[in-house]
């Protein structure tokens, strides 16, 4: 099942942050200054119910297949996040502003993601076999925060690319 979900993983990421790069593209050309993270939102809210359901699936099969719609969702706010960053930093930032912004993405989704999944399934359900449910609330509550925070960022960012002003 390992190699499955590494295959998985590779195909489906692959093709939501590509398709995430074309979803801007379409966007920005029906007018939204703000595609990038407008698609961001748009994503975030569509992966909610699939990230819930994904790890309480019966079998591992089912819960894979769901999985694969969460990694294509997932994978569409990378590529354009990281455009984002480029778009609202002067020049002569660049280099610094995405090395910070891949350190903390790095730091939320490698570092803290393990421990909070972890601290759930012994602390709050006290139960190993509670993995499952561990993983379905924290997306219950994780990805309903990231639509959140995309979408309250959606005004200042117009406000920053109409005026050139960051």
């Amino acid at each position: 099942m390992g190699v499955q979900f590494g295959l998985v993983l590779l195909v489906f990421g692959t093709i939501g942050t590509a398709w995430g790069g074309f979803g801007a593209v379409l966007l920005r050309r029906r007018g939204y200054l703000d595609a990038n993270m407008r698609l961001s939102v748009i994503a975030a809210l569509l992966i909610l119910p699939f990230a819930i359901v994904a790890p309480l699936m019966p079998t591992g099969q089912l819960s894979l297949a769901i999985y694969a719609i969460v990694i294509l969702l997932a994978g569409v706010p990378f590529g354009v996040s990281a455009a984002v960053v480029q778009q609202i930093t002067p020049n002569r930032m660049r280099g610094q502003v995405s090395a910070v912004y891949l350190f903390w993405l790095n730091l939320a989704g490698i570092g803290a993601g393990p421990i909070v999944v972890a601290f759930f399934t012994d602390y709050v359900f006290h139960s190993d076999r509670a993995l499952g449910l561990s993983l379905a609330w924290l997306a219950a509550v994780t990805v309903p925060l990231s639509a959140l925070f995309f979408y309250l960022g959606l005004k200042p960012l117009r406000a920053s690319l109409a005026t050139g002003e960051f």
